[in-house]
């Protein structure tokens, strides 16, 4: 879903998705539920232009107008307009992108403008060149490569469609901080290069139009206000973030971290990293969007595997499918081993260095004490995977009060029976394992002063392993049955009290309780826990019946007559 976005030339990755199953029929009856609306075209706008290749803007900004490539099979909203060609020629898109973003054409834009609002209208109404065959290749090459340039960028950020493989295993180094500055080098050479293409892109539409920069004043380089920079939100708010990720040192190597967490879980290929399989082609920038990025563990089909049969031969890694890790030293799904497998089979003999080094950039004693601190790993993980007021984690930590136990599932293998699985085969072994051990030491006689210190620890961590099993049991029981398409918020709002960071536990808690109250009542978990509320509701509101496949429920209004006009004599 094309919704506007970050000020971006070129270049940006859509990461919405919107339902548009049986041709958009849940949002079509949707739109009805506003008063005077009488049929769903009034806020469903050019359906017939939905899925072709065109280019597009963020409407409102405070950077500039900023156009860029929009692929197939998107579509578009309000927020984000998209120009489109009569018959989709390539070509002629990309050659028309690089129009869009001279500075001649911004210029021009701006004359119309009263506000801070890049209108359809606007844009409709500016001229733009003939171009012979020549002038169109030449400019679709500039475009290209400068979309190119800015995607590559991109590769490194793990929610993008572009992802392959994190920024310090696309540079080579002997250590952590030389690949980082190898990195800063790679993310210099682009931005000089694109540059020199905006410069090219600029000549030439100066020539195009028969207008010189002198004409309007326009010798100056670009000014802030249509330049990238980071410190000018979007107006509208809704996606403020970059298109490429941090470089600083600490971000990068959370970034590496992150990604052994994903190997170990079966989201990552690690096969890339490694170089046992070489990247992918680059496509082209109106080619569909993929299902999976290029960085992604798929099988045949294209989609992730579901268990150990559908991997590949010879895989080095053991993935839990149940989509559950502990932190648990000695368990044998202890989060910290697979972690380390994967920087073996990248690092080899260097692994326990690189380690080593990543923890004193990150400033803890040791990876174990990085992923346990809901401040540290966690924190980082839900900033990298949120856009705007969008928030999805997708590892989540479920906590005793004390975070002295800490089980780890992957939001994607999550099933209506993994707190079973959780409770049977972690807490309730973890339980009789320190029942023993308290058992033990009260059946001493008598104890040393750190005898008396474990037993205390021990006595504390069964009390609350006790809680953690009790309140797994009761979201279970609730019931809970997980839809991925509810999205992460919702599905993860039951689970409000084990998370350990204050402000995503606070968020889920708003969002449970708005659950309760039936805020949320088109979503799988609500009809799941609330059916005979949701059912009602049904029978009422025809978007609802649709969502939850119950559109029999709904009870259409009887037809208002229609009132007569009175004739004047």
């Amino acid at each position: 879903y094309n919704k506007g976005g970050a000020f971006s030339r070129f270049y940006a990755d859509p990461h919405l998705s919107i339902n548009w199953l049986n041709e958009g029929h849940e949002l079509k009856a949707f739109t009805l539920l506003t008063p005077g609306t009488t049929h769903w075209s009034r806020n469903i706008r050019s359906p017939d232009y939905y899925f072709r290749p065109a280019i597009s803007w963020s409407r409102r900004s405070q950077k500039g107008l900023s156009i860029r490539a929009m692929p197939q099979g998107c579509i578009f909203g309000e927020k984000g307009p998209a120009i489109f060609l009569q018959k989709d020629d390539y070509l002629s898109l990309l050659a028309l992108l690089s129009i869009t973003n001279s500075k001649l054409f911004g210029l021009l834009i701006e004359l119309q403008m009263a506000f801070g609002s890049y209108e359809v209208g606007v844009l409709q109404r500016t001229p733009v060149p003939d171009l012979t065959p020549e002038e169109t290749l030449t400019l679709a090459n500039l475009a290209r490569r400068a979309w190119s340039l800015k995607r590559n960028l991109d590769t490194i950020t793990q929610t993008s469609h572009a992802f392959t493989v994190p920024a310090v295993l696309q540079v080579h180094g002997a250590t952590l901080s030389q690949r980082a500055q190898a990195w800063a080098t790679t993310v210099a050479t682009p931005e000089q290069e694109l540059a020199q293409i905006q410069a090219e892109i600029d000549a030439l539409a100066f020539d195009l139009y028969g207008i010189s920069p002198e004409e309007v004043g326009a010798n100056s380089p670009l000014s802030a206000a249509a330049t990238e920079d980071s410190s000018l939100d979007d107006v509208e708010g809704e996606d403020e973030d970059d298109t490429t990720e941090s470089a600083d040192l600490p971000s990068l190597v959370h970034g590496l971290l992150e990604y052994a967490l994903g190997v170990a879980l079966g989201r990552f290929d690690l096969r890339l990293a490694t170089g046992e399989h070489p990247h992918p082609s680059e496509p082209e920038p109106f080619d569909p969007l993929p299902a999976c990025s290029p960085g992604m563990l798929v099988t045949a089909d294209g989609l992730p595997p579901t268990s150990a049969e559908a991997l590949p031969p010879n895989c080095p890694i053991d993935i839990p499918f149940n989509g559950i890790l502990v932190d648990d030293e000695g368990h044998p799904s202890d989060i910290i081993p697979p972690i380390r497998q994967v920087l073996d089979l990248i690092w080899g003999d260097q692994a326990g260095d690189i380690e080593q080094e990543a923890c004193q950039i990150l400033r803890v004693s040791s990876l174990r004490d990085y992923i346990a601190k809901p401040s540290a790993f966690f924190a980082e993980h839900l900033s990298r995977y949120s856009k705007s007021r969008r928030q999805a984690p997708i590892y989540w930590p479920l906590s005793t009060r004390s975070g002295s136990y800490t089980l780890w599932l992957y939001y994607h293998r999550l099933t209506d029976q993994t707190f079973y699985t959780c409770i049977n085969d972690f807490v309730e072994p973890k339980l009789h394992q320190v029942n023993q051990a308290t058992t033990q030491l009260r059946s001493q006689n008598s104890r040393t002063r750190d005898e008396d210190k474990r037993l205390e620890t021990l006595q504390t961590l069964e009390l609350e392993l006790i809680d953690l099993r009790d309140e797994l049991l009761r979201i279970a029981q609730l019931p809970y049955k997980p839809n991925l398409n509810d999205g992460v918020q919702i599905t993860a709002a039951p689970l409000w009290p084990l998370f350990g960071l204050k402000k995503w536990q606070t968020k889920l808690k708003d969002t449970w309780n708005k659950l309760e109250k039936g805020d949320y009542d088109w979503a799988h978990l609500a009809h799941t826990i609330w059916p005979e509320r949701v059912r009602e509701k049904c029978k009422g509101d025809k978007s609802l019946a649709i969502a939850h496949d119950l559109e029999a429920l709904y009870e259409a209004p009887p037809e208002q007559p229609k009132k007569s006009r009175r004739k004047r004599k």
